[in-house]
């Protein structure tokens, strides 16, 4: 037919019939015009090939370039100057998102942790690990002669070899299916050439033969996995024998998803010319686990040439650079020419390669070097065969195209076989057994071309469309629908179409005679939500057959109306003639209806408004005419619908449909109908945003109900006064309901219902089942319900009301709002509930505000998120989210995100007063780590002082007293004086970082792009009174003097990062490390190490680290890791401490020089890594190298076995590193120092700790006999040990005959089995070891004794004796041996006598165990004796000696002062207690000559400890601060803690900077094991600072529990006896209770965050017994002159802002508001952060106000009838099992509900005389 004689054919139509199915013309659809000029310098030939992926986008693409268009704008541009362009699709990828290994397995573990999410309150979830969640992820991929570039939309790029010329590329949900293009393999060779040309069948079998040995589908499902096969799971002998295909099936038609809502199995289409058939299949994707072939055959020689090739397409398809939309990308991390070649190339089969022979011989080179061993691809997509058709075809294989649909209810799929040739369209059909498709039946039908549209569920409108788009051979354009063989009315275009082109969704160009495309856009369904509910509705309780009718007729009322466009009030109109069509008989006639106006007598609608309102205390003020005289009003104004010109195209259609022979009457489903759009309107009337679509619906309801000759009582239900109605009866039918139901008399009835008779009114959508009673065999509506949610879900909401218990029964409500999936969908959760809430009237809304405030003050400890953000507790949210796993880093980060803003000064001032703490780590975190100590100390400068005495950056000050100097000093004495005194405060400054490691422990978070600073010490000194300046000599303070100094300095900075830091890895650690290894960076590996960081250290650095053997990197090293990896016995690291500890390595490895203290730390290494283990080898290796006088019986180089390292006089510095090592020997003989014997004891002891006496496979070592043998010098004839051990007395006592060899030996190993004793026995309780190891029971016997020992021994004793250590000054009296007890005060220790050592000793080692029993409790008992101990032996310490022995004394005395110094500062560790505070501030503040470097360090450590991170820390020796690895069988985790402290305090301190000799200076800092974060802070959720809260804690001690109330910030007792935790009740916060003893989740939470947040109150508080209300202070409302004030010291910009809310409060509105409403609307803190803005009691009162002044329908009456008659009755009433409510209500006070009935009453009395015309005239 030709255009001309189209358009007068259509003139002809459209004369007789205007029905058509309303279309949308866009507009002509053109390529994007920049796509058809060139691409800047690229060349380009031929026409470009234009696709349309999706809505709104265009792909063209081009000979060398593709481009992607958005909307006509250009997107991505992709060019290829070298390489010619075959094909270019969108698909998407499955992404599992591995996570990528990191240099060590921390990251990884980090990475599961962050994915742990629980998700109840309660108890813990964590997802599964097992089941990854695959994303998809969308990707262009641009196929080229041998490549394939893969873009994804977020950036990855991929290169990827296809070995093979693609002839098409098909898209899935998971990748791509390629089909191999055979020409290019076999035919392009002459040979085969010449025979085809001359007919010779021979050279075409063999083409086929050789063809089908190669397989024709294969797939590309991941860019980084090799190309798979698509096979056929059956087959015969002529098919393919790798894939099972035809080598002449090639692809029609490929699935490219599972449509959404239907079940149903993937299908494909080949279509085989040769045999001209289409076959069809079923497939399936393969699981990957099970697929991966074996490993293909490696050939290597190919690699050069594909390395070539993929070298070349790199260098050459580069993007264009000169467009700004340009992917400039070239290549990505994982897509490098190395893994493609190992993905390729290595697969490769040489040319000359046979398979199975010589199948392959006689073909060219060429030919099969690129290909794959085919036996190794992975099978991916299963075809199976479902059936095969004959089809005719010509040549041409463009003539035939496929297309698809789906029917979503029955699981049945069509597939269409278009011919374009003869215009046929052969349709066939499948349908779905078990999960087999089966062939079901066909139809052909003829077109000139069809396309499937909209074949989607729709999710605005909830509905399905299975419809096929038919062009017929007459031009005109219909719709079909395949499964019920209906044709649907023209589509409204009047142009002559020929192809129909890019059909997406309800979008489809038609090709016209001129070439040019038209777009249109077919109208199925409403744009209105609303309109397609009601449509929905009406459908529900259709079949098939009438929903298809009922849409066509609805898009024919949109053509007829000519009223096309998704305008919601148009389509209104169509819906009602759809509808009216439905109604009327054919035979209807419009003519002279007798229409009526909508007329009801006022007096019966008042009294069906005031129906059941008698039992009301307030019925006079609700019987007033005044509400239906405004409602009169109201609706009077309205104007008309145009019942008539709808009538008129309804009975135009319904003639259409009838001379069509399309059934639309619905017989008996009218009333079911009918009865289900009534219930419509009552789910509208619970959707405020729904008033206008109510209206339309009830218009129609009102001429519908007339028709149907309903009673008087539904006619008034749906009058309205400005219609006119046909009154005649049309279609009499019985109601299904009768009398027509509201919504709100039946909430009215279940708020007033008592007993039983509640339950009676919860099945209000019963229509379903008499519908499935009269309709037997039809199917059954089930989506009526699921239609229509709200109503049955506020139903069951009040009904809970009624019969919920009255202490839970609000709690019920918001888990049934949260469990329901009616209210909201699935994907609004907690707060976005709200949204939906406010949705419904203001009667309910009340209800929900209710409960909400209910469960704001009792809130459930066992609530999950989810409720907890409904309600707003995001205070208790964010706990459950800590108790579930979420870590707390990002706090500190947030803390000052919502600070006040400052001006330009402020800012500078605090940036000059805060330079020296801002440095390349995240400053948010500090500064709210001081903010925290600002408020712990609120009440002094206790914290800046601390800072003061630790700094070592800034000058630091001294004083010479002229005095001190002879009566005839000159300038050079002056001078001589002021350098001694200069170095004395150099050295103690070399103590200082020891302090500071304690303050600033874990408080910085590093930025991983910088380097972290160690701080420099400043040797400068200001002399006072000249202040002359003053600089150390610099030979004192090289390194080589002071090595030890800077590593403490290095360890502070290593201690200061924060254990919290997720992201330190080993190459920022190496990042930090300077080009020279020094003592700084050693100490800051230490540092890093005692906070678990050096386990991310990877081997090769840790080689690099120890390489060049630096003495104090090694022990910093060996340490660190030992500590990271503790417990574990790791055996990697046990060989690297094992190459360091000569007692572990093997005979024959004497020439290893390994220094003294690097020995001692790895003999330490290895006790903490077996920590707990009680492996016997270990054990028996250090016993022995403490007793090495029984071990090898006779002491000598040769008797040692091999040779041992330098140990250490270290006042000799000899090494090049300045560690200060040197060697000592004599006569051949290699002698241990101390502190290497005693670091064997501490980690003999750390092995075996707590085990005492239990330990079977040790008992053959005898270790408490030996060494107690050692440790009290006794050689069996005393102690009744059963042991003669060489009947040597140790402890400096006489040598018994023994060698002078002997003696010093075991004189030296005492130490060390004192401690080993001490550790192993520790809290055992037993007495017998405690008694053996005490003091000597006579005078005379402390003479044998090394004073020192005394103080290790009575300490050892009491630790073991551990319950039994007391606090009070009678404990330490009782614990003296008698003799002593006398003097046990030191009150008649008057002069320094070396007799009175063993007195000091022993009362410092009783002070010292106190210590550390009540480390970390400050207890005030303890502290009292201590320090009255510290005042002695200070005032013993500053006594003048002038002899040998009294100076002896004194050094006694000081070290007992050192220890007491540390045991006040433990016990009260984190308290910055003022009392130690300010005498430790006057021992720092001493500087004479007799002071050593150790007493500085004691001192400055113990005031790093009373401000222990920086008052978020203190010590605990309940548990251990450091987690242990599972494998650690310890029952008291404490035991690490309390040998942390043992070692790190040990009572002897170095005499000078490099002293080592005694104890080694880097296991001063093993502190750490007993440091924990205790302090509580309370922060404002709203803005996240901390803030000061009273808080009640219940601390559980004796099996009882006592209240403890505290402020925090405050450090809490040891969690493990606290019991529960809430904040105080008088606090200006909801509550929050947190109980620790009985709910996992929030043990977790305190434990791991230590952090409480709170909520501010709303301005309505708890509720009191008579119903009145209480407002906390800070919301009594808006306080006008405070905020005046505030708003004057402000810049002038702010005024503007004051001036609005002086604006806002001048409101009229807001006269008769309480300062409590006031504060609803203007808060009292303007930066508060609102999370949402939801209405308030005042948004609610204020609707109310107005619906009782102006009420618009009898809905709003009996909404406000609810609101103030039901709740409150409800709230005062009894409940149905008896309990009495009592509660008044609080969201809508009881006070504001009687001004509302005021208003009530007084409308009353305004329209009186109004209400009573209005009734005579009626």
């Amino acid at each position: 037919m030709s255009s001309s004689s189209f358009t007068d054919s259509l003139r002809a139509a459209d004369s007789v019939d205007d029905n058509f199915i309303s279309v949308i013309i866009l507009g002509r659809h053109v390529m994007p015009e920049s796509a058809t000029t060139s691409v800047d310098s690229i060349e380009e030939a031929g026409e470009p090939k234009w696709t349309c992926p999706s809505l709104n986008e265009d792909l063209v693409v081009r000979e060398h370039s593709v481009l992607w268009y958005e909307s006509g704008v250009l997107r991505r541009k992709f060019g290829f100057p070298e390489d010619k362009v075959k094909h270019a699709i969108f698909t998407y990828f499955e992404d599992p998102a591995p996570s990528i290994p990191s240099e060590s397995s921390s990251s990884t573990a980090a990475d599961g942790s962050r994915r742990k999410r629980g998700k109840s309150y309660g108890q813990l979830s964590i997802s599964s690990s097992s089941t990854i969640k695959l994303k998809r992820k969308r990707a262009i991929v641009i196929f080229l002669d041998e490549f394939a570039h893969i873009f994804f939309l977020s950036g990855a790029r991929y290169v990827v070899n296809i070995p093979f010329s693609v002839q098409s590329a098909f898209a899935t949900d998971r990748g791509l299916l390629l089909e191999r293009e055979v020409s290019d393999e076999i035919l392009s060779r002459d040979d085969f050439k010449a025979d085809i040309l001359m007919g010779s069948s021979q050279a075409t079998d063999d083409v086929l033969m050789q063809s089908s040995l190669i397989p024709r589908f294969f797939t590309l499902t991941d860019p980084m996995t090799d190309v798979g096969l698509g096979f056929r799971s059956s087959a015969g002998s002529s098919v393919n024998s790798f894939s099972g295909f035809s080598s002449t099936e090639e692809l029609l038609f490929v699935s490219n998803h599972s449509p959404q809502g239907a079940q149903h199995v993937l299908l494909a289409a080949t279509l085989d010319k040769l045999s001209r058939t289409i076959n069809v299949y079923q497939f399936k994707y393969l699981p990957i686990e099970g697929t991966v072939p074996s490993r293909r055959r490696t050939m290597s020689r190919r690699r050069s040439s594909i390395l070539h090739s993929i070298v070349e397409d790199t260098n050459m398809s580069t993007a264009d650079s000169k467009s700004p939309l340009a992917n400039n990308r070239t290549a990505t991390s994982r897509t490098d020419t190395s893994l493609t070649i190992d993905r390729m190339g290595a697969a490769a089969i040489d040319a000359a390669e046979t398979v199975n022979g010589n199948m392959f011989a006689g073909f060219a080179a060429p030919m099969f070097s690129w290909w794959y061993d085919i036996e190794s691809l992975r099978k991916e997509i299963e075809f199976s065969h479902v059936e095969s058709f004959p089809i005719r075809i010509d040549n041409d294989t463009d003539d035939v195209k496929a297309l698809h649909v789906v029917d979503y209810d029955s699981k049945i799929q069509a597939l269409g076989i278009l011919q374009s040739s003869d215009s046929t369209l052969m349709i066939l059909f499948f349908s779905l057994e078990g999960h087999f498709l089966r062939f079901e039946d066909s139809v052909k039908i003829s077109a000139r071309d069809a396309v499937a549209i909209n074949t989607e569920y729709d999710d605005l409108s909830g509905m399905r469309h299975s419809n096929i788009l038919i062009l017929s051979t007459e031009g005109y354009l219909y719709l079909y629908n395949p499964f019920l063989r209906l044709y649907s009315p023209r589509l409204d275009f009047k142009e002559y179409g020929t192809t129909l082109k890019y059909a997406i969704g309800n979008r489809v160009s038609v090709q016209l005679v001129d070439g040019s495309l038209k777009r249109i856009e077919v109208i199925q369904s409403p744009s209105s939500i609303y309109v397609a509910k009601a449509l929905q509705v009406v459908q529900a309780l259709l079949d098939p057959y009438q929903q298809e009718i009922l849409n066509f007729q609805f898009s024919v009322a949109l053509t007829r109306l000519k009223r096309s466009s998704h305008v919601t009030s148009h389509e209104w109109d169509a819906l009602t003639v759809a509808l009216f069509t439905s109604w009327l008989s054919s035979d209807f006639v419009l003519d002279n209806l007798p229409l009526s106006n909508g007329q009801i007598e006022a007096s019966d609608a008042w009294n069906q408004m005031l129906l059941g309102m008698k039992s009301d205390s307030s019925d006079s003020l609700c019987q007033s005419q005044a509400w239906f005289s405004k409602i009169m009003e109201k609706d009077s104004s309205i104007s008309s619908c145009g019942f008539t010109e709808l009538l008129s195209v309804a009975v135009n259609i319904k003639q259409h449909f009838s001379r069509e022979n399309i059934p639309t009457d619905w017989g008996r489903s009218r009333a079911f109908i009918f009865a289900a759009l009534h219930l419509l309107c009552e789910e509208l009337k619970l959707d405020i945003a729904a008033v206008t679509a109510r209206s339309r619906v009830e218009n129609a309801l009102g001429q519908l109900v007339r028709w149907m000759g309903y009673s008087e009582e539904w006619k008034q239900t749906y009058t309205r006064w400005n219609l006119r109605y046909d009154e005649v009866v049309r279609c009499p039918q019985e109601p299904i309901l009768r009398s027509p139901p509201n919504i709100f008399a039946k909430l009215y009835d279940i708020l007033c219902a008592t007993g039983a008779d509640v339950l009676k009114f919860a099945d209000f959508t019963s229509i379903t089942d008499l519908y499935n009673t009269l309709h037997t065999g039809k199917p059954t509506p089930k989506r009526l319900q699921a239609i229509l949610p709200k109503s049955k879900f506020i139903l069951e909401v009040f009904t809970t009301l009624m019969t919920a218990p009255t202490d839970h029964v609000y709690r019920d409500v918001i888990e049934k709002l949260l469990t329901s999936s009616s209210v909201s969908p699935k994907s609004s959760k907690g707060r976005a509930l709200m949204n939906e809430i406010e949705r419904f009237p203001e009667s309910i809304v009340m209800v929900f505000k209710e409960a909400i405030i209910s469960c704001l003050e009792d809130t459930p400890i066992d609530w999950s998120t989810d409720a907890l953000e409904l309600i707003g507790r995001h205070d208790l949210k964010r706990l459950v989210e800590l108790g579930n796993g979420m870590t707390t880093t990002e706090i500190g980060r947030n803390a000052t995100a919502r600070e006040k803003p400052r001006d330009m000064s402020l800012i500078v001032q605090s940036a000059m007063s805060e330079a020296d703490s801002l440095g390349p780590w995240d400053g948010v975190s500090e500064m709210d780590r001081a903010n925290v100590s600002r408020l712990i100390f609120r009440e002094d400068r206790r914290v800046q002082e601390v800072q003061k005495l630790l700094q070592t950056t800034r000058m630091q000050s001294g004083k010479l007293e002229l005095n001190q100097l002879s009566g005839s000093f000159n300038e050079a004495d002056m001078h001589a004086a002021q350098q001694e005194l200069a170095r004395m405060i150099g050295t103690r400054t070399l103590a200082v970082p020891v302090g500071r490691g304690a303050l600033l422990f874990s408080a910085r978070i590093p930025l991983l792009t910088e380097r972290f600073p160690i701080p420099k010490m400043n040797f400068n000194i200001m002399m006072k009174p000249s202040m002359a300046t003053i600089t150390v000599e610099k030979h004192l303070m090289s390194e080589a003097n002071i090595s030890w100094g800077l590593f403490h300095n290095g360890v502070a900075s290593g201690l200061s990062v924060s254990r919290d830091a997720k992201e330190i890895t080993g190459s920022w650690i190496v990042f930090n490390k300077p080009q020279e290894l020094n003592s700084q960076h050693a100490g800051f590996l230490l540092g890093l190490g005692l906070n678990g960081h050096l386990k991310h250290l990877a081997e090769w650095h840790i080689y690099n680290y120890l390489r060049p053997k630096h003495t104090l990197i090694s022990i910093a090293l060996l340490l660190g890791m030992s500590i990271s990896y503790l417990g574990t016995m790791n055996s990697k690291m046990t060989k690297v401490l094992s190459v360091h500890v000569v007692a572990l390595l093997p005979a024959g490895s004497a020439d290893l020089n390994i220094s003294g203290p690097m020995q001692t730390a790895g003999i330490m290494g290895v006790g903490i890594l077996y920590f707990g283990s009680r492996q016997r080898r270990m054990s028996e290796i250090l016993i022995n190298e403490i007793d090495q006088y029984n071990a090898s019986g006779v002491v000598s180089a040769g008797s040692l076995g091999r040779a041992r390292g330098s140990t250490g006089n270290s006042q000799r510095p000899s090494t090049s590193d300045g560690s200060g090592v040197s060697s000592a020997a004599e006569g051949g003989e290699v002698l241990r120092d101390e502190g290497y014997l005693l670091a064997a004891g501490f980690a003999l002891g750390l092995i075996n700790i707590g085990s005492g006496s239990d330990v079977a496979s040790l008992s053959d070592l005898h270790l408490m006999d030996r060494l107690l043998a050692i440790g009290t010098g006794n050689t069996g004839n005393n102690g009744g040990m059963g042991h003669n051990f060489g009947g040597a007395i140790a402890g400096g006592g006489v040598a018994g005959g023994a060698s002078a060899q002997k003696h010093h030996l075991l004189d030296k190993s005492a130490a060390g089995c004192i401690m080993a004793l001490l550790l192993i026995y520790l809290k055992t309780e037993d007495q017998g070891v405690a008694d053996k190891i005490d003091v000597p029971e006579t005078q005379m016997l402390f003479e044998y004794v090394r004073p020192d020992l005394l103080l290790l021994r009575i300490l050892t004793s009491r630790l073991i004796m551990w319950s039994t250590i007391g606090n009070t000054l009678d404990w330490i009296k009782s614990s003296i041996r008698p003799f002593l007890r006398d003097r046990a005060d030191l009150k008649n220790v008057t002069t320094l006598d070396s007799d009175d050592i063993p007195l000091l000793n022993i009362v410092c080692g009783l002070c010292f165990s106190m210590g550390i029993r009540y480390a970390g409790t400050a207890d005030k008992g303890a502290k009292k004796t201590l320090l009255y101990y510290l005042d002695e032996y200070i005032r013993l310490s500053s006594l003048p000696a002038s002899t040998h022995d009294e100076r002896m004394t004194k050094s006694a005395a000081r070290t007992n002062q050192d220890v007491l110094a540390l045991s006040c500062a433990i016990i009260m560790a984190g308290t910055g207690d003022l009392d130690v505070l300010r005498r430790l501030r006057r021992l720092h503040g001493t500087v004479d000559s007799t002071l050593t470097y150790g007493s500085h360090l004691a001192v400055h450590l113990a005031i790093g400890f009373l401000i222990l991170g920086g008052g978020e820390y203190s010590l605990d020796t309940m548990t251990s601060s450091i987690p242990l690895d599972e494998t650690v069988n310890i029952p008291d985790k404490g035991l690490l803690a309390i040998a942390g402290l043992v070692i790190s305090l040990y009572p002897q301190f170095p005499h000078d900077v490099q002293d080592n000799q005694v104890h080694l200076q880097a296991f001063r800092h093993m502190w750490t094991f007993a440091c924990r974060r205790r302090c509580l802070v309370v922060r404002d959720i709203e803005t996240m600072r901390p803030v000061e809260t009273k808080i009640l804690v219940g601390q559980k001690l004796n099996n009882e529990v006592r209240q403890l109330s505290l402020k925090a910030p405050c450090l809490l007792p040891p969690l493990e006896t606290i019991s529960w935790l809430r904040t105080a009740p008088d606090e200006p916060c909801w509550p929050v209770v947190l109980d620790i003893e009985n709910n996992e989740a929030h043990k977790r939470a305190l434990r791991d965050s230590l952090t409480v947040y709170t909520l501010r109150r709303a301005a309505y508080d708890r509720w009191h017994g008579d119903g009145s209300l209480e407002f906390s202070g800070v919301l009594k409302g808006v306080r006008d002159s405070a905020t005046l004030n505030r708003a004057s010291n402000t810049e002038s910009s702010s005024t503007s802002k004051i001036s609005a809310v002086q604006k806002l409060l001048e409101v009229g509105l807001q006269n008769d508001m309480e300062r409590s409403e006031r504060a609803l609307v203007v808060p009292d803190d303007v930066y508060t952060r609102r999370l949402q803005i939801q209405s308030t009691s005042v948004d609610i009162t204020c609707t109310m106000a107005r619906l009782i002044e102006s009420p618009s329908s009898t809905s709003d009456l009996w909404n406000i009838r609810v609101a103030l008659f039901g709740l409150s009755r409800w709230a005062m009433s009894t409940s149905i099992n008896g309990s009495n409510r009592g509660k008044p209500l609080v969201f809508i006070p009881q006070e504001t509900i009687e001004k509302l009935k005021v208003g009530i009453w007084k409308m009353r009395q305004e329209s009186s005389s109004l209400a009573s015309s209005l009734v005579a005239s009626s």
